[in-house]
């Protein structure tokens, strides 16, 4: 080697060592773009309708088109996605999992319609799916129920996605302590090392103190309402932006954040249902979805079990039917009692289930799945709250009051009334009765009823006092009129109907007796 080629050698080596030197002492600049896609309250709709909601089709469609090799991209759902419909209910939840792994969901958290199921079902669901269920508030025997959060890097950025629930029923959800969810959350970031760039918390909670207080800590960037139904978007100073994409996939919310050394920034957007036509279904996801709903359409409707219908002999003799007022009937009567018995865990006293919500009327003999279930709004699901005596009289009375504020006219099981149909407003009701005792105005009830009861004005008040969130009030009627009617069908007045064999896992009751309303 001659001089020259030595001298560029050593030139050459003391290059490749500054190089080295360099890297290690000059850190590469951390930067990353990240596109958080997220849903809420999908409550079984699945399938794209257009116009209404994107099903999981449309939202693997989204996925697809946002996606960018210079950025990463992540798919997530804030709770109440695998019940709350009976579609969501056929299969426990399996077949919507399925389908949020074909759309590509990376992690959902938990909310009131998903715990109908029980805590050893959510955890299968899990495993099985390979979806984490984000719940680091909720313990179990010392530690989290469920999943903690999960993490991603992206150029130099540690991103970290978590998720706090609470409102767990009494039933299927025991032995899990709920733990505050603004200091769980604050706990976890404070022991990480190094501390994570970006911060999501998928918030399915009932109190929006308790949101506020997460978005005030320091080191989270964005708060997902999971629990409202509504869609916004809030950014108060010093504070994370909380959003919410509203339910029932009717509108998908995206936030696309940069991290960097001068920080992070959040932009929300939200692509609603006007849109999704002008986005492509993902084929895989689509084929799926429509394979599960026409197994569920052809399972409901070979299931058939046998149904007694009273003939509800209750109002005077000169009380015109046909009148505008409503009047008990005797599908009513099933339903409510369905609803109440299902609910009684809860210590559920009562049921009011509103008329408006029921589709149509049940006859005696033979009848299917699908049948009941055509009979109810598919959202329509049972909850469970207490209000007063006084309350529960001021909101029977309104029942008949025939104004928007109302809920208008409720099929009832576990109390009966008299209704003065020429009576003024406010004294029409009397003999009020639960459980055969006379309504006591001071006394505190546990009431059985649907979501729309709550959410109704004559029930907005009582919100903070709901206790639990249970299946379909579809699910519910069909799993009643399984276990719940004698073998023997009693013969009506039209002649007798056939009887039939039931298997049956509950005590067989025989139907309650009609005549609770009486109107004159």
């Amino acid at each position: 080697m001659n001089k020259f080629n030595r001298i560029l050698a050593i030139v050459l080596a003391f290059v490749a060592a500054a190089a080295v030197i360099a890297n290690a002492v000059i850190p590469k600049e951390r930067h990353a773009y990240v596109s958080c896609i997220y849903t809420s309250n999908i409550q079984g709709n699945a399938l794209y309708k257009s116009g209404e909601n994107a099903g999981y089709e449309k939202i693997a469609g989204i996925r697809a088109e946002l996606e960018d090799e210079s950025a990463l991209t992540i798919l997530i759902d804030s709770g109440g996605c695998l019940g709350a419909s009976a579609f969501a209910e056929e299969n426990s939840g399996k077949d919507i999992l399925s389908l949020m792994v074909s759309a590509g969901y990376s992690a959902m958290s938990l909310g009131t319609a998903d715990y109908v199921y029980g805590s050893e079902r959510l955890r299968q669901l899990s495993k099985d799916s390979g979806i984490p269920f984000l719940a680091a508030n909720l313990e179990s025997s010392g530690s989290t129920a469920f999943e903690d959060y999960i993490e991603y890097e992206q150029g130099g950025i540690r991103i970290i996605i978590t998720g706090v629930c609470d409102s767990l029923p009494l039933d299927g959800m025991e032995g899990i302590t709920v733990n505050d969810p603004s200091d769980t959350v604050n706990s976890l970031i404070s022991r990480m090392s190094p501390s994570p760039d970006i911060v999501i918390v998928l918030a399915n909670l009932s109190s929006k103190d308790e949101i506020s207080e997460i978005a005030s800590l320091s080191l989270v960037d964005a708060v997902i309402d999971g629990r409202s139904t509504s869609v916004s978007e809030e950014k108060e100073e010093g504070k994370a932006l909380v959003v919410s994409a509203g339910s029932k996939g009717t509108n998908i919310g995206v936030i696309t954040f940069e991290a960097g050394s001068a920080g992070v920034t959040a932009e929300n957007r939200f692509i609603n249902a006007l849109e999704y036509d002008s986005t492509a279904s993902e084929k895989k996801t689509a084929v799926l979805a429509e394979e599960y709903y026409n197994n569920y359409v052809s399972s409901t409707s070979s299931l058939q079990a046998d149904v007694y219908v009273e003939n509800i002999i209750g109002t005077s003799e000169d009380y015109d039917k046909d009148s505008n007022l409503p009047y008990e009937t005797g599908t009513g009567d099933i339903i409510a009692d369905a609803v109440l018995y299902a609910c009684s865990k809860d210590g559920a006293e009562a049921a009011l289930i509103p008329n408006t919500y029921i589709g149509g009327e049940l006859v005696s003999g033979k009848i299917s799945k699908s049948a009941v279930i055509a009979l109810f709004p598919d959202d329509l699901h049972a909850v469970t709250f207490r209000v007063t005596g006084g309350e529960l009289r001021d909101i029977l009375e309104d029942c008949f009051s025939g104004n928007s504020s109302g809920i208008g006219y409720c099929q009832v099981a576990g109390l009966s009334f008299t209704y003065n149909s020429s009576g003024s407003i406010g004294t029409r009701l009397s003999n009020i009765t639960i459980n055969g005792e006379t309504l006591d105005d001071a006394r505190t009830y546990v009431i059985a009823g649907c979501t729309q009861n709550a959410a109704s004005n004559a029930f907005s008040a009582y919100d903070a006092e709901q206790l639990s969130t249970y299946k379909s009030i579809a699910g519910i009627t069909w799993q009643y009129i399984q276990q719940q009617f004698p073998e023997e069908i009693p013969e009506t007045s039209e002649g007798s109907t056939e009887s039939t064999e039931m298997e049956s896992s509950e005590p067989v009751q025989e139907p309650v007796s009609p005549t609770r309303i009486i109107i004159y």
